[in-house]
């Protein structure tokens, strides 16, 4: 529906791998949609080698497909914004309305019907499923090398630029900017690389910058506590010696 977002899809991915979990992605809703190959096309250029479901869980059609990634020891956790359906394929594969669901708003934005995390048993003991409440933000708190995973296309690409320190900018022999003009690199998506990588150096920065201010502040107790002994040692020696 109107949620369809790649650079949405493109940050869930880069918290999965950071999970160390598998990632798969599903296409919900199919019966609104009458051209349902574009989507997925268009989800195959971002996530190259991620397996992709479409289906519609309102009308229970091709919702057999997750059975292939539910096994005994398994859990699969839901990921997604509010209204994109989450609750209602956890109902489908539990075959009882256990969650709560609701429709979307007029704007097509969705509704906030599950306000906490949930862990289900599957019947048939094909594994566990947890829902979570839908994201309306995604803030990426990961490593720059989680990104290759992401952006694999362009991590591939940049194996082949004359410098090993391109930055995909204006560099001669850029295997990224070939791409980019010669239209096998979509501008968006290069333009969410640098995204990702600019707020994962920003957010690195900061937390360095805050373990020096620490460490910095750790340093100075111990200090003030080692003048502070020496004081008391020193007041001691002077009560003995009146002594």
């Amino acid at each position: 529906d109107r949620d369809f977002n790649l650079r949405r899809i493109e940050r869930y991915l880069s918290l999965i791998w950071d999970s160390r979990a598998n990632p798969v992605i599903i296409l919900n809703k199919a019966d609104l949609c009458t051209d349902t190959e574009t989507f997925i096309r268009e989800v195959e250029s971002i996530s190259p080698g991620i397996p992709i479901l479409c289906m519609s869980a309102l009308k229970k059609s091709g919702i057999e497909q997750i059975y292939n990634f539910l096994k005994g020891g398994k859990t699969v956790v839901f990921l997604g914004s509010s209204g994109t359906g989450k609750s209602t394929i956890i109902n489908c594969l539990l075959e009882a309305p256990k969650q709560a669901t609701n429709t979307l708003r007029d704007n097509g934005k969705g509704r906030h019907t599950t306000s906490y995390r949930e862990l289900f048993m599957v019947p048939d003991r094909r594994g566990m499923v947890i829902d979570n409440p839908g994201m309306r933000e995604i803030q990426l708190w990961t490593n720059e090398n989680i990104i290759e995973k992401t952006f694999i296309d362009i991590e591939d690409l940049s194996q082949r630029c004359r410098f090993n320190n391109c930055s995909h900018t204006k560099e001669p022999g850029c295997a990224v900017k070939e791409a980019l003009e010669g239209g096998s690199l979509k501008p968006k998506r290069l333009e969410s690389y640098f995204k990702q990588k600019g707020e994962l150096k920003r957010l690195l920065e900061k937390t360095e910058l805050t373990k020096k201010k620490l460490i910095n502040a750790r340093k100075r107790k111990s200090k003030e506590l080692s003048k502070l002994i020496r004081r008391y040692k020193l007041q001691d020696k002077m009560q003995y010696n009146k002594g």
